[in-house]
C-alpha cells in the first residue's frame, strides 16, 4: 500500500510539474519550472538539466530559481560527463549515489570533479535524444531518505523531459526561421529590427552597407539562378570577413553589417579588407560605411549615414558606366 501511495504521489507531482511548466511562454522557462518542481519535491540542493551542448543547461537551487549561465563545464569534464550520461541513457536506469566520496563505481577524476563542485550525493538519469544527442537530469545533495523516491521519480521523468526538450528545439527552429534569410543563411530584416532593441547605447558602433551593382542585369542576361549565386557569394564574403560583426540581408541585393564596441581604426581596416575581398573575387559591390564613438538611443541615424555613403558610391559607379537610375 505504501508503494502504491508513493507511486501515486510521484505521478501527481509529475503531472503538477508539467502543468506548472506549461503555463510559461518561453521554452527555457518551461524547463526551469519543471526541474524546480522536481528539485523541491525531493529536497535537493540543486537540480541540474544537461542538454549535450555547452550553452544549453539549466540549474535550479533550493535558494531560488536561477538560469545558471555561469556554471562553465570544462571541455575535458564535459566529455567525461557526456560519456557517463550516454551510458546512463543506454541502460535506462537512474544512478543513485548516496556518498560520492566513497562510491566504488566513480572514477577518481569524476570524484575529484564532484568534490570540487560540492556534490556529496547524487541522483541522475540519462536521456537519449534524436541525432545521437544526450540529455540528463541530475539532482544534487538530496536527503538520504529521499533516495527511494528519487529512483522511482527519475524512471518516470525521462519521457517528460524529452518531450519538453523537443518542444523547446521546435520553438527555437521556428524562431530561427523567422529571423534567418533562407537563401543566404544570414540574418534578415526581422532580425535587424529585433537587434536594434538591444543595442548598448554607450559603446562605439560601425555600420557597413553593401549593395550589389547590376543584379538586375545579371538576372536579365544570365537568369535568376546566376543572380541568386551572386547574392549568396556576396553574403559569404561578408560572413567570412565580418570579424565579429552581425550580418543582415535587408533587401534583394542589400546587406548591412553592424559592429558594436569596435575601435574606429579597426572598423575602417575591416571595411577595406571586405572591399579588397570583393575586388579579388570579381564581385561588383557598392559600399558605404559610418562609425560613431557612441551608438546613442537610436541607430537609425548611423544606418542612414552609411546608406547615404553607399548610394553616393553607387551613383558614381553609374555615372562612370553611363547608367541612368
Amino acid at each position: 500500500m505504501h508503494c502504491n501511495l508513493q507511486t501515486m504521489t510521484i505521478i501527481k507531482t509529475l503531472q503538477e510539474a508539467v502543468r506548472q511548466a506549461m503555463t510559461k511562454d518561453d521554452p527555457d522557462e518551461v524547463l526551469m519550472a519543471f526541474i524546480s518542481r522536481i528539485g523541491a519535491f525531493l529536497g535537493a540542493e540543486k537540480a541540474f538539466l544537461f542538454d549535450d551542448t555547452p550553452i544549453h543547461f539549466y540549474c535550479w537551487t533550493a535558494g531560488g530559481m536561477a538560469y545558471d549561465t555561469k556554471r562553465i563545464i570544462q571541455k575535458d569534464a564535459r566529455k567525461r560527463l557526456r560519456s557517463w550520461f550516454k551510458a546512463m541513457a543506454r541502460q535506462g536506469d537512474p544512478v543513485l549515489i548516496a556518498d560520492t566520496a566513497s562510491c566504488p563505481d566513480l572514477a577518481p577524476a569524476m570524484k575529484k570533479s564532484m568534490r570540487s563542485s560540492s556534490i556529496h550525493s547524487l541522483a541522475a538519469i540519462g536521456i537519449s535524444m534524436p541525432g545521437n544527442r544526450v540529455g540528463a537530469l541530475s539532482l544534487e545533495n538530496i536527503p538520504p531518505d529521499a533516495m527511494g523516491r528519487a529512483d522511482e521519480l527519475l524512471r518516470l521523468t525521462g519521457s517528460f523531459i524529452l518531450m519538453l526538450l523537443r518542444n523547446r528545439d521546435h520553438i527555437y527552429q521556428l524562431r530561427n526561421n523567422r529571423f534567418i534569410d533562407q537563401m543566404t543563411g544570414v540574418s534578415n530584416r526581422n532580425a535587424l529590427d529585433a537587434y536594434q532593441q538591444h543595442i548598448n547605447s554607450q559603446v562605439s558602433m560601425g555600420v557597413l552597407f553593401a549593395d550589389i551593382n547590376n543584379l538586375k542585369e545579371t538576372n536579365d542576361k544570365q537568369g535568376h539562378a546566376s543572380g541568386d549565386r551572386l547574392i549568396c557569394d556576396t553574403a559569404l564574403v561578408l560572413l567570412k570577413q565580418r570579424q565579429g560583426g552581425e550580418v543582415f540581408r535587408i533587401g534583394g541585393d542589400e546587406f548591412v553589417i553592424i559592429w558594436q564596441h569596435i575601435e574606429e581604426q579597426k572598423f575602417y581596416r575591416v571595411c577595406c579588407q571586405i572591399r579588397r575581398k570583393f575586388s579579388v573575387q570579381g564581385l561588383n559591390i557598392a559600399l558605404g560605411q559610418h562609425w560613431v564613438p557612441e551608438a546613442g538611443e537610436s541607430i537609425a541615424p548611423i544606418l542612414q549615414a552609411a546608406d547615404k555613403h553607399m548610394y553616393e558610391e553607387k551613383r558614381r559607379y553609374h555615372e562612370r558606366q553611363g547608367i541612368r537610375d
